[in-house]
């Protein structure tokens, strides 16, 4: 099996409440993270957790944020970005009800196996025509020249 993407981080969002708090429970590389929050145009770095620390988002906002992150996985961790239960993570929203929606995205980099390396790029159509019409002119000029 080759499954050369791993997740170094994950983003969260949700829809009909807020992010409270954030705790990861399992050990994942050296177990240190780093959160964000969205404040509406760019990322902000929050801070750091280890595993079974709470980060308390209210602390900054007391009406939390509807976009999270958490990045620092290691790459040897070798965490499944399609395994939506690789990594396990403990949240708290600000409010509760229906109609509440989660999703968990993760951040994808390659391991360093070669088939996850960057494509070379292949030949521009136009290079790959102007060097086949050059060489037919070329070869045309030569038979004339020989005869």
């Amino acid at each position: 099996f080759i499954d050369p993407y791993v997740a170094t981080g994950y983003e969260y969002e949700v829809v009909g409440s807020k992010f409270a708090t954030i705790q990861i429970p399992n050990s994942y590389g050296d177990g240190q993270f780093n959160v964000y929050y969205w404040d509406g145009s760019a990322w902000v770095a929050a801070g750091t957790i280890g595993v079974n620390d709470p980060f308390n988002f209210l602390a900054i906002d007391p009406n939390g944020f509807s976009k999270i992150k958490i990045d620092g996985i290691e790459i040897a961790a070798a965490v499944d970005p399609t395994d939506p239960l690789a990594f396990i993570t403990g949240i708290t929203l600000a409010s509760g009800g229906s109609g509440i929606s989660i999703t968990q995205t993760a951040l994808e980099t390659c391991d360093g196996a070669p088939d996850c390396a960057a494509a070379i790029p292949e030949p521009h159509i136009f290079l790959l025509f102007g060097t086949g019409l050059f060489s037919l002119v070329y070869a045309r000029r030569r038979a004339i020249k020989k005869a």
